[in-house]
């Protein structure tokens, strides 16, 4: 009877373990303000732990999947891997940057005054599939690490 007791008490408790670490998925879309789309360096930042997923893309992919998300609230956002601007005075090149910021559900209209990072939840294995990275005109760096 005791050993019964103590294997019941190991599987509950590797049962509890187990739910604790449930993996989701993160799917969206990608827009970039030029004819084509170029290839970015797209990244998850959970605002917890400060634990960053990233992840290539391809010239012009539209679309993104990140696989095997831990549970956790997350900001998205997206550099460009080649440079995208050249300042003029001290030759410095530097990269894109752009976010799934509050101005994009808004329509990234002028009238859209609020462009802080959306901080969504991704939990218990399911699927986040609505981030759209499509603000390049905000200030992202000022919320991100910089590339």
């Amino acid at each position: 009877m005791k050993n019964l007791c103590l294997i019941s008490t190991v599987l509950i408790s590797i049962s509890l373990s187990c739910t604790n670490n449930k993996i989701s998925s993160v799917h969206g879309h990608l827009c970039y303000p030029s004819e084509y789309i170029p290839r970015l360096t797209i990244y998850l930042q959970n605002k917890n732990t400060q634990e960053i997923l990233k992840l290539v893309t391809a010239n012009n992919d539209s679309i993104f999947e990140f696989k095997n998300v831990p549970d956790g609230e997350y900001i998205a956002y997206a550099y460009t891997i080649d440079s995208c601007s050249i300042d003029p005075n001290t030759n410095i090149k530097s990269k894109c940057c752009g976010g799934y910021s509050k101005a994009v559900p808004c329509g990234l209209s002028v009238n859209c005054l609020d462009q802080n990072l959306i901080i969504f939840k991704v939990k218990n294995g399911g699927c986040k599939d609505d981030i759209r990275i499509c603000d390049w005109y905000s200030d992202i760096e000022k919320f991100v690490p910089k590339e």
